[in-house]
């Protein structure tokens, strides 16, 4: 037998179609090297797998867009013992060739799910399927001789038999012959008679294979990285009901995300793929164990398994956040210790302002001759003490070792965007949403809650809603809109924010809620735009206290820089603007075990919270840190700390 000219042309024309799809609507990331075959009417699946991995099987019939996907498996794991998992699709083939097997197609790389590969007769074979249901029907050959096969059925694509092992005679084997072509021990078909004649082409319909969860694609173990590289990844999930909010890369299950990483946000279906970014010159050199996580609608959490890479680049920042006011940071570093460095400095009308020149110490840093380091700031005002009015400023580093001639510097650019001058007296805004119904105990115990929050804020910073007794409470969108018009969070002295009730890392509260970008449109922070600057009202001071509030972008909204361990002196000394910090709780605090506890607000929870204010806000006139308040809270509580994270600086008061 033998495949006709026409049956190859349709194959081409399928993977034209697919090619064609993947254009216009987001597709998985298939498996690659998936190996397709027809053994009678049944199609056989095979790909290159690891052991820990599962996979959803899809089949289509044509990829018009009458025809969507059809799930054959939504969790098939992978084969034990082996790096190839086998998947049986039963009486698929319409046409069915009896007597060969008939290569129909390969799924490949790429955002293209499907490509076509060329038509060949692969010889029959029999299979070995597993007695427990367990695992996927492989081919006998791939066993030895001499292996134990009594948990196994043993199938006859030619006659159509299914026995067990202890069955398997030897006149069933009779109509079956050696051949030194196969694999070792391998059966296949003797040749059928009149092999030349045409015969109706096998129909098998498209297939791709995505494997279960979150995973990095195009980055493996030992990868060297440098400058800013594309982070494509893959989600696969059984669950058709569930999306991604939200993807985040950490070193080794962080806390936070590694500076400089970015995906854009956007639900992305069950079966899809998608890209981010990592710049990786906004951190340092070294080892990273990269893992990929997902934050999916339902607020579970799906993580990749960690990759390690090295990062190496010849200059970088690693204090990152490129924000600035009255003074400019400056923090490059090299891996020379020792030789100089030459910066050019242009605003936003690219007009070229002038250099610095300056040496290379030790530990790499570019450093000013007289200032300490690392690294140093420019003075950003006319002399006068008034800000400048460019809103944006390019650096151009260049550096060499010294045992190298000038024309071998090495450069990198620098953008650093300037927020406008911060003129007002600090207010603040204190909301709740009741997650209790009004009969049960813990809508008390959160207005309690809450209004010892109002209270001591009254004492810093004038709240303007809500009184000492009675906390403003949000039923729904139209208090959300009190909450951000114009004379609260949008007014621009208002620099505190406190909230308590449900969250994710794109809403606060229930319902429509208040959206991250609604926020990000109201503060117009961290868009860095030159000709408006990076943050137009950025705040001091922000606790949400919600699930999943600091796995978003809600500091960067509120113009926060979303990094651990900063200092005061990080804004007041470095880029000469106004310290702040952002509190929130990531995916490892869980609703209903860590806030709710039945009808009643979790003791643990409401210990650690008015602990935390209690401590902060009475710390006299010195004032106390945040972080410091943070310990306290958790000493008291520590089955309500769980998932706290603090970003911006530590040692912020709360009377700064």
């Amino acid at each position: 037998m033998k495949t006709t000219k026409s049956s190859i042309s349709k194959l081409v024309v399928g993977c034209v179609l697919a090619c064609c799809l993947s254009s216009v609507i987001p597709q998985a990331r298939a498996i690659e090297d998936l190996k397709i075959s027809v053994v009678v009417s049944n199609v056989v699946l095979s790909w290159p797998s690891a052991e820990t991995e599962s996979y959803i099987v899809q089949y289509r019939p044509s990829l018009t867009d009458t025809n969507g996907w059809q799930t054959l498996a939504t969790d098939w794991p992978a084969d034990s013992g082996t790096n190839l998992t086998f998947f049986v699709h039963t009486n698929a083939v319409q046409n069915p060739v009896g007597g060969g097997s008939y290569m129909a197609m390969a799924s490949g790389g790429g955002l293209s799910s499907l490509s076509s590969a060329t038509a060949t007769l692969l010889p029959l074979m029999l299979l070995a399927i597993p007695t427990n249901g367990l695992g996927s029907a492989v081919p006998l050959a791939l066993y030895p001789p001499g292996v134990d096969l009594s948990k196994f059925l043993i199938y006859d694509p030619v006659t159509d038999l299914l026995c067990s092992s202890a069955e398997y005679t030897a006149s069933l084997s009779s109509r079956l012959q050696t051949t030194e072509a196969g694999l070792d021990g391998g059966f296949f078909p003797t040749p059928m008679e009149n092999s030349s004649s045409t015969l109706a082409e096998p129909e098998t319909g498209f297939y791709r294979v995505v494997r279960t969860g979150v995973h990095l694609v195009g980055i493996t173990n030992g990868t060297v990285l440098s400058g800013t590289i594309s982070l494509r990844f893959e989600f696969g999930n059984p669950d058709t009901n569930r999306s991604i909010d939200q993807v985040f890369l950490t070193d080794n299950d962080s806390d936070s995300t590694i500076p400089g990483s970015s995906f854009l946000n956007f639900t992305l279906n069950p079966l899809g793929s998608a890209s981010g970014v990592w710049d990786t010159l906004q951190g340092t050199n070294g080892i990273y164990a990269l893992q990929l996580g997902a934050l999916l609608d339902d607020g579970s959490v799906a993580t990749d398994t960690p990759i390690t890479v090295t990062v190496s680049n010849v200059i970088y920042t690693p204090d990152p956040w490129n924000v600035g006011g009255v003074a400019i940071y400056g923090g490059f570093k090299t891996i020379f210790t020792n030789g100089d460095w030459h910066l050019d400095i242009y605003d936003d009308q690219d007009t070229y302002l002038g250099y610095l020149d300056g040496t290379i110490d030790a530990d790499g840093y570019c450093n000013y001759p007289g200032i300490p380091g690392p690294g140093f700031s420019l003075d950003n005002t006319d002399g006068n003490g008034n800000q400048n009015p460019s809103t944006s400023y390019l650096m151009v580093m260049a550096a060499r070792p010294e045992t190298t001639p000038p024309s071998t510097h090495t450069s990198v650019t620098d953008k650093v965007f300037i927020e406008p001058a911060w003129n007002y007296y600090t207010r603040a805004v204190v909301c709740y949403e009741q997650i209790f119904q009004s009969w049960q105990p813990g809508a008390d115990e959160v207005r309690l809650m809450v209004n010892a929050i109002w209270n001591v804020e009254e004492v810093f910073h004038q709240n303007r809603l809500g009184t000492f007794v009675m906390p403003y409470e949000i039923q729904g969108s139209n208090e959300w809109a009190v909450v951000t018009n114009s004379s609260n969070l949008g007014w621009v002295g208002v620099s505190d924010f406190f909230y308590f009730g449900h969250g994710s890392s794109t809403k606060l509260g229930s319902g429509a809620g208040l959206t991250l970008a609604a926020v990000q449109k109201l503060l117009a922070n961290n868009f860095s735009d030159p000709l408006t600057a990076t943050n137009r009202h950025p705040y001091r001071f922000v606790f949400l206290d919600g699930c999943n509030t600091a796995d978003g972008d809600w500091p960067q909204a509120f113009g926060i820089p979303k990094k651990q361990g900063m200092s005061v002196a990080d804004f007041t000394q470095k880029r000469g603007i106004r310290p702040r910090a952002f509190m929130g709780w990531n995916r490892k605090k869980v609703v209903g075990t860590g806030i709710l506890s039945g009808g009643s607000l979790f003791p643990p929870h409401m210990e650690y919270i008015g602990k935390f204010w209690d401590w902060w806000g009475n710390g006299g006139s010195g004032g106390r840190n945040v972080s410091d308040a943070i310990d306290q809270a958790k000493q008291t509580a520590p089955n309500g700390a769980l998932g706290m994270t603090l970003f911006g600086a530590e040692d912020l008061w709360i009377n700064y």
